[in-house]
């Protein structure tokens, strides 16, 4: 009976359950990407917050926030050990603001408000680091839900940040459920209808999109798609080791990789467009300047294709994607617009001399203009396409700001190497799947060790490279596959993050009218 009361008093206790919140939400991302307990990932943690000031509040939260970061986002050991830490200290840090601001009013406002307002201070936290310091919006509830083809549809009008947003919902009013048990005060019908309400057109919603954006496949014996506008395009895996990536002796054989490979799939699949993943071409590319290999390469093909490399053009370096036309002209050029902090640049060089010492970088220029590609082929006269470089798919913005300028499908090109075989690639997928949705586009993929592959606009992945075992991380191959031009356009892409913006003026809005009725 003690041991019964003593373990009774441990799950309990309220740093516990912060530390099973956090557990709870990283085990709904991959790996193991059991996204239904997001759930309830919260949950725990809304039990500790029950009874608890703001100060112990912000603790409890900051507690959950870092488990969940630090589980999540490990891999960056890889790259550094003191940054990662650093960096998800930082990240939790919003989870432990939205713990001490749900903790200031919530026996103050009524059951609709506190439902409400706990998704709407999340996505205001989610929002702010997204955007704050250049941002950094990793790992995203709405983002973790990428495998739950239901409830991601409404991206196409809330966004991604919608989706986290009925994620909470559904967290907070779990526990208002069991809260009002324990009080032995039941919710009353109408709270109980409200809740099932709101949930079940979410994800009627959700049905009616999946059902009614029918994937273009299957009726015409030549192309295996629906009639329309299409090109077959080949993603190339180069599974380049980031160890030898850079150096000098193994530059040609990487280049020679990348070329048979291209070779092969350009022979066996004839497809219109060729994508190599982020600085794959492992030498520097300067426009003006002889790029003999690169231009016999593609005139050889006869096949545009599409190149990642670092270019320079006076005393700038750019991370770039370059387009090849089939006689071996460069047709344009895309240049990152979102740099890395820490990892392409170093902010504030001249004020933190110290860090150079540590990161012995040259800092990248980003560049300035939504560079928009275009494409011709048999089945289609012309397709528009933008180039997400690296984590510029985690940036809902850049992906609609493309989308918005008429690119009638998105190329992801990275390389995760840096993080070792990890979840991270699988993380990372995650965003260009909802990018896909929210902007009712095709998304594809071509990374240098995985995940390479194809995202429908409807969020089906594709297509994708992996080995006989169906390894699709740090394994060498291609993929050609047809990509439609949608034609669809979604509310999303036209009105961009209004719905974090209602979140954030709603959250603002409770919170003073608590502090009020509190006076």
């Amino acid at each position: 009976m003690q041991t019964m009361n003593s373990l009774g008093k441990v799950f309990r206790d309220p740093f516990f359950l912060a530390i099973v919140s956090g557990v709870l939400l990283q085990l709904s991302f991959p790996k193991p990407n059991v996204w239904c307990l997001a759930w309830v990932a919260l949950v725990p943690l809304f039990f500790a917050l029950r009874n608890t000031r703001p100060g112990k509040a912000f603790i409890l939260s900051l507690l959950c926030g870092a488990v969940f970061f630090i589980t999540t986002m490990f891999w960056l050991i890889h790259v550094t050990i003191p940054g990662m830490v650093v960096l998800s200290v930082y990240l939790a840090l919003y989870v432990a603001f939205f713990g001490m601001a749900y903790s200031l009013i919530k026996e103050k406002i009524s059951f609709g408000a506190r439902v409400t307002l706990a998704p709407a201070l999340w996505v205001a936290m989610e929002f702010f680091r997204g955007h704050f310091l250049t941002g950094m919006p990793w790992a995203l509830l709405g983002t973790g839900q990428a495998s739950n083809l239901l409830a991601i549809q409404a991206a196409d009008i809330v966004g991604a940040y919608g989706v986290s947003f009925v994620v909470v919902f559904v967290n907070i009013c779990i526990f208002e459920f069991f809260r009002a048990m324990r009080m032995r005060a039941a919710l009353s019908l109408r709270q109980r209808a409200a809740v099932i309400f709101v949930v079940f057109i979410w994800f009627a919603y959700g049905a009616y999109r999946i059902v009614g954006l029918t994937p273009y496949v299957g009726s015409d014996e030549n192309t295996g798609m629906r009639k329309g506008c299409f090109s077959k395009i080949a993603i190339v895996q180069g599974n380049i080791p980031q160890e030898i990536k850079w150096a000098t002796a193994f530059q040609g054989k990487i280049f020679k990789k990348y070329q048979l490979l291209s070779e092969i799939v350009n022979m066996k699949d004839e497809p219109d467009l060729i994508v190599w993943p982020e600085t794959s071409y492992p030498e520097y590319f300067e426009p003006d300047s002889d790029n003999k290999d690169l231009q016999d390469f593609a005139r050889g093909m006869g096949t545009p294709f599409l190149a990642g490399s670092i270019s320079i053009r006076g005393q700038h370096y750019f991370n770039s994607a370059i387009l090849f036309g089939p006689t071996g002209e460069v047709l344009d050029m895309y240049d990152k617009l979102h740099l890395v902090p820490f990892g392409e640049y170093i902010p504030a060089r001249k004020f933190l001399p110290f860090i150079e010492t540590i990161l012995p970088i040259e800092d990248f220029s980003p560049g300035k203009d939504y560079t928009l590609f275009s494409l011709a082929s048999e089945k289609c006269p012309r397709m528009r396409f933008g180039v997400l470089i690296c984590f510029e798919d985690i940036l809902s913005n850049i992906a609609r700001g493309f989308v918005l300028r008429g690119a009638d499908f998105l190329v992801n090109m990275t390389n995760d190497a840096w993080f070792g075989d990890t979840s991270s690639p699988y993380q990372h997928m995650q965003a260009s799947v909802l990018r896909a949705v929210e902007n009712r586009v095709y998304v594809l993929r071509a990374a240098n060790t995985g995940i390479s592959c194809f995202i429908d606009y409807v969020g089906r992945p594709y297509a994708v490279v992996k080995d006989s075992t169906g390894k699709p991380t740090f394994v060498t191959g291609y993929q050609a596959a047809w990509v439609a031009k949608t034609g669809s356009s979604s509310i999303y892409t036209k009105i961009g993050d209004v719905f974090a913006f209602i979140c954030i003026f709603y959250a603002i809005m409770i919170m003073i009218l608590g502090a009020k009725k509190k006076r």
